[in-house]
């Protein structure tokens, strides 16, 4: 199978994409987004101070209105033919999803584009995932912290492994691996089909502008046989 072309490194600042009236990224992937069938009621990304990106309401609205829904069809899911020929089939599902968006989103046309320019960026992960961290600095973590990181290291580790022949041989880094398997672990859904199909993980696409919020500011996430919706728990203003 031929390589996909190379891309920047992700070290390297992308440029944000607009369109001729000047639309910022976020408003182009809401677009795209709904073309895909996205459902998108009252709400849109807002940076918040302090916590990233995440969902605001542009209107007030009651408790059990649905605020988002996303049909099956517009999830990205592992590519099942990729991983049994790259010999991947005893994977993981994080690092089967973790190769599979690589060999989707790194050619630099990938149609998929407009969606990995919402995502957060690899200096995010440096900044705020310990996994990305130098010795150093992995020393002042307190006891809590440290025994939930082993675990994720662990299993990281675990995942290079099983992919490691096969990123070499395509010539993808393991930085850029590293980025998408962070991508995974913060993004990512389990969807389990109907019809006694197995399960993996998947991304949504605009549910996964969710962010943390505080206990009694919530919202319910639903799986029904035709995808993912998302329901306010309580009335909120605009």
């Amino acid at each position: 199978m031929p390589r996909p072309p190379k891309r920047a490194r992700l070290s390297e600042p992308a440029s944000e994409p607009k369109d001729a009236r000047g639309d910022d990224k976020h408003t182009l992937f809401t677009s795209w987004a709904q073309d895909r069938g996205v459902e998108i009621n009252s709400v849109a990304p807002q940076q918040l101070p302090g916590r990233g990106l995440g969902l605001m309401t542009t209107a007030a609205v009651k408790a059990g209105t649905r605020l988002l829904f996303v049909p099956e069809k517009a999830m990205f899911k592992p590519d099942a033919a990729f991983v049994k020929r790259s010999g991947l089939e005893r994977a993981s599902p994080q690092a089967k999803l973790s190769v599979s968006i690589m060999a989707k989103f790194a050619p630099a046309e990938s149609p998929l584009a407009l969606w990995e320019a919402t995502w957060p960026t690899k200096a995010d992960f440096d900044a705020s995932m310990p996994l990305s961290w130098p010795p150093e600095l992995l020393e002042y973590l307190p006891p809590p912290v440290l025994a939930p990181f082993e675990r994720q290291k662990a299993d990281y580790e675990r995942d290079w492994e099983a992919v490691k022949v096969l990123c070499e041989g395509r010539e993808w880094e393991e930085a850029t691996f590293r980025y998408y398997w962070c991508i995974v672990n913060s993004r990512s859904f389990h969807w389990k089909p109907s019809a006694g199909r197995a399960g993996s993980m998947v991304l949504c696409p605009f549910v996964d502008y969710m962010n943390h919020a505080p206990s009694g500011s919530t919202v319910t996430v639903l799986q029904n046989s035709k995808g993912y919706e998302v329901v306010a728990e309580r009335d909120y203003g605009k």
